[in-house]
């Protein structure tokens, strides 16, 4: 079959299937038949479609061929942002951390603000992965200065709070700003709003207002209860331990985790409970194995008197 349309229609077939990697061929077969018709936005377009179809099929050297095809007819045909982002998704797949940044980095020199919102964030999550605090706040900055040119208040609520996290430990005034900027935007999100009273709980302790810190960590966790957001429960009981112990009341800190432990058993079922162990576990580690059988014996008395505390 040498029919450029036909070949296009078979991979859709095959897409629906699950066959990929059958797509990625007729979508390359159909690409070159294209171009050798002189029709090179359809060329540029199914080439790079069959590129991102040998990515899903985990054939990277195909996508690489498929894509260095398509090159010249998606330069000539405006398909340039196109093209450097399935680029970007390929070397998602198979480059060191340093490619996948400049791969999306490449994504923002075009004028698709929609490629360049998507290539800033994946930036800003490889920073985080990486613990490249200076290309974090790039990412950041760039992504939320996007939000702000196309009124996407949400979103920039969130970046706001992302931007606070980003500066708190250096500079907990800026966050404390930043968050009073991003608090006027987030109006009844209670997702938003348990991130920024998480976050101000953390700026409050990193100050050594505890009694403030308590306060925000319980309310964040309130919040996330609300809406069921479990990764924010995590964070609200991460931080409500922090406080506790800095305080010096490590039978507080137990109980957070024991009571969040039970909590997302409740929730979840038994992989609730291991969302928690990571905690625990570390919590042992910083107490010592002798000191945390006795905390855990003090927990049970407490639990046998009466409710606990907090």
């Amino acid at each position: 079959m040498s029919d450029p349309d036909q070949l296009a229609q078979v991979a859709i077939g095959l897409v629906q299937r699950g066959d990929f990697a059958g797509a990625a061929d007729a979508l390359g077969h159909a690409g070159r038949a294209y171009r050798l018709r002189g029709q090179l936005p359809d060329a540029g377009r199914v080439l790079i479609a069959g590129a991102r179809m040998a990515i899903a099929a985990d054939r990277a050297p195909q996508a690489a061929r498929l894509l260095d095809e398509a090159d010249e007819a998606a330069r000539a045909t405006n398909q340039l942002a196109d093209l450097l982002g399935a680029r970007a998704e390929l070397v998602e797949h198979v480059g060191s951390p340093s490619e996948r940044v400049a791969a999306w980095r490449a994504c923002t020199t075009t004028p698709d603000a929609e490629l360049a919102n998507r290539a800033w964030h994946r930036i800003g999550a490889i920073a985080r992965a990486q613990l490249d605090a200076a290309l974090l706040l790039e990412a950041i900055e760039a992504a939320l200065a996007l939000a702000i040119a196309r009124g996407d208040v949400a979103t920039e609520a969130d970046l706001r709070i992302e931007r606070a996290i980003a500066v708190a430990p250096g500079d907990p005034g800026r966050a404390t700003r930043e968050l009073d900027r991003a608090e006027g935007l987030v109006g009844e999100d209670p997702a938003l709003r348990g991130r920024l009273l998480g976050q101000r709980g953390m700026i409050a302790l990193i100050e050594e207002r505890l009694d403030d810190a308590l306060a925000f960590g319980r309310r964040a966790r309130s919040s996330a209860v609300e809406v069921g957001d479990v990764p924010a429960y995590l964070a609200a009981t991460s931080l409500l331990v922090m406080i506790h112990e800095r305080r010096g009341d490590q039978l507080a800190a137990l109980d957070e985790i024991l009571r969040a432990r039970s909590s997302l058993i409740d929730l979840l079922g038994t992989p609730g409970g291991e969302l928690i162990e990571p905690a625990l576990a570390m919590f042992e580690e910083r107490v010592g194995a002798a000191r945390y059988r006795e905390l855990v014996l003090a927990w049970r008395d407490a639990r046998r008197q009466g409710p606990a505390g907090g």
